[in-house]
């Protein structure tokens, strides 16, 4: 009976041993292609108030200025045909006055005053969007204002008739650099998307290629891990606006330009 037992069980293993060795090996895992990667642009305004211009000028009746009168440049450090001297007979010439360099000349003006300096940090501050972006969300916290620099002009003219002497116009004017529209910052932030699990998913297949795990796939398959997405971004670059000092530095002769502008066209010729 023993001899028997023992006999059924052989018999038992051999089948078993059989059955294994006949078993179709599962197919060779291969690795998913990779889903398609999304680019996204975000924009990022930000918005400082605009200095107000602030000019006073006042216009004594004594002298009235008629159209066709010429005027003269007091100040020796204005050349003839320096950019100032030329932007001062533009605008003289465009409310009827005739810029000569000549004594003979009806009226003389004279720069008073022309300063040009680094004003006082301005905030410009985040203008908020609704986003679903969790990253944009996480830029809009953390940097909601831009500390900028900025610089402010102050000039002053004054208009004296000839003749008699007499002070007929006395004007001053000042600005910064946001009065000339330069309040507003414009940042970018791409958003790339990337693949987190991508050495797991090959470490994945490779343990499931195996001619052992194979032989177990075909009675107990396997679900390879479907690909992870994260998205991940470039650095908050501006891309349009002006914030250091350098950037702003360069705004002197704009900045000049206006202020001179809008005090000579506020002279009343008649």
């Amino acid at each position: 009976m023993r001899h028997v037992s023992l006999f059924l069980i052989f018999l038992f293993l051999i089948v078993l041993q059989g059955c294994q060795l006949l078993t179709e090996p599962a197919p060779l895992l291969e690795r998913p292609k990779e889903p398609k990667l999304q680019t996204h642009t975000a924009i990022l305004h930000y918005e400082a108030p605009m200095a107000p211009l602030q000019i006073k000028s006042v216009q004594l009746p004594a002298h009235p200025l008629k159209n066709g009168q010429t005027v003269m440049l007091a100040d020796k450090n204005i050349h003839s045909d320096s950019e100032l001297a030329q932007l001062l007979a533009t605008k003289l010439n465009e409310i009827g006055l005739t810029l000569i360099h000549s004594a003979q000349a009806d009226y003389k003006l004279t720069l008073t005053k022309m300063e040009l300096l680094p004003g006082n940090t301005t905030d410009f501050k985040l203008q908020v969007q609704p986003t679903k972006q969790p990253f944009i969300q996480q830029e809009m916290d953390n940097n909601p204002v831009k500390h900028c620099a900025t610089l402010k002009g102050n000039i002053g003219f004054r208009l004296t008739h000839l003749k008699s002497g007499d002070i007929v116009w006395f004007a001053k004017a000042r600005a910064d650099t946001t009065t000339l529209g330069e309040h507003i910052l414009t940042h970018k932030i791409i958003l790339q998307e990337t693949i987190t699990n991508q050495h797991s998913i090959q470490a994945f297949i490779e343990e499931h290629n195996t001619d052992e795990a194979r032989i177990k796939r075909a009675h107990q398959p396997v679900t390879i891990p479907k690909y992870k997405l994260e998205q991940k971004a470039t650095k908050n670059d501006k891309i349009s606006g002006r914030c250091n000092e350098e950037e702003v530095q360069s705004l002197n002769i704009p900045l000049q330009r206006f202020l001179i502008s809008e005090l000579i066209s506020k002279l009343n010729v008649i």
